[in-house]
């Protein structure tokens, strides 16, 4: 008769090696569930969101320092980023604008709006690489039903690109493509 701590160590092991295959398929599953529910609520917020064509107006800023200015859009495109305090999303999205910006953007003017900040003594700017980092309340903020999101507008202040949610963080490609065109004339 073998040693019974051989057979608990065979069970053991087998019993170990079932658990790690149920929760294999079952992080699958959840990965999946969660992507779903991420482009489900970008082509939610998509459809109700500024779309192509939209005109934006002038945004009143300020900076981190507290100074007051305008951003008027035009004559160069601007990639507008917008984020809120405290969302986990925005935290995600942030590299991977670092990582476009940090390509070269010759051109185009880069703007990061909390949206949840009301003053500058309210502002968490995520990341040095932005051209301006501030505040404003436009109408046209009011129409974007989710963060992180990103904007591009084009020099005649329409909107030439929209991307809503986690899209805002994988479509990098897509901005850039956006930003080329209008930067050669298209």
């Amino acid at each position: 008769m073998k040693n019974p701590f051989t057979w608990f160590l065979g069970f053991a092991v087998v019993a170990l090696a079932v658990i790690v295959l149920l929760m294999t398929r079952t992080n699958a599953a959840l990965r999946v569930a969660i992507q779903e529910r991420d482009e489900m609520i970008a082509s939610r917020a998509a459809e109700v969101g500024l779309g192509t064509g939209d005109t934006v107006d002038p945004l009143e800023l300020f900076s981190p320092a507290g100074e007051p200015g305008t951003l008027a859009f035009g004559p160069e495109p601007a990639l507008v980023l917008l984020v809120s305090t405290g969302c986990d999303a925005c935290d995600l999205a942030v590299p991977a604008w670092e990582s476009l910006i940090a390509e070269g953007l010759p051109g185009v003017t880069v703007v990061c709006l909390d949206m949840t900040a009301r003053e500058p003594s309210e502002l968490t700017p995520k990341s040095a690489v932005f051209d301006v980092v501030g505040v404003g309340d436009p109408a046209w903020l009011h129409e974007i039903p989710v963060t992180p999101s990103v904007l591009v507008i084009g020099p005649d202040a329409r909107v030439a690109g929209a991307w809503y949610g986690l899209r805002a963080a994988r479509r990098t490609a897509e901005m850039r493509a956006v930003l080329d065109d209008i930067l050669n004339g298209g």
